[in-house]
């Protein structure tokens, strides 16, 4: 086998996308749990924000699967059929990525604005 050259990160690392994914995910629900909603309605409070911001995140989410022909399961699926080889995502699979993501943003904005919901600092 042929001895890799490079950083030990990035393209070349033999780490699984399955764990990349996954700690991807992590990383982004520990920092929406971890910091404050920028959504603001005066007429809810900040329970009611969390459960509806919870709400729009999930609708988000299988609209934009249902749009890109995916499922919950296969996340964190790994399409490799040799997981240790994988040399990250092809500029495809990047420009795929970053479509799914647009998509999922107008959604989750869509919903919350649809809330009466405004983003930003509350209004004083």
């Amino acid at each position: 086998m042929a001895k890799q050259t490079g950083r030990g990160c990035g393209v070349k690392s033999a780490k699984s996308p399955v764990l990349k994914r996954l700690t991807a995910v992590g990383a982004a629900l520990a920092l929406l749990s971890s910091c404050a909603s920028t959504w603001h309605n005066p007429q809810r409070t900040p329970q009611e924000a969390k459960i509806d911001e919870q709400a729009c995140a999930s609708e988000a989410e299988d609209i934009t699967l249902t749009r890109s022909a995916q499922q919950k399961i296969d996340y964190g699926r790994d399409a490799s059929p040799l997981p240790n080889l994988s040399r990250g995502e092809t500029p495809m699979q990047l420009m795929q990525r970053t479509k799914t993501e647009d998509v999922y943003t107008r959604e989750f904005e869509s919903c919350m604005s649809s809330k009466g919901y405004s983003q930003g600092k509350p209004a004083n």
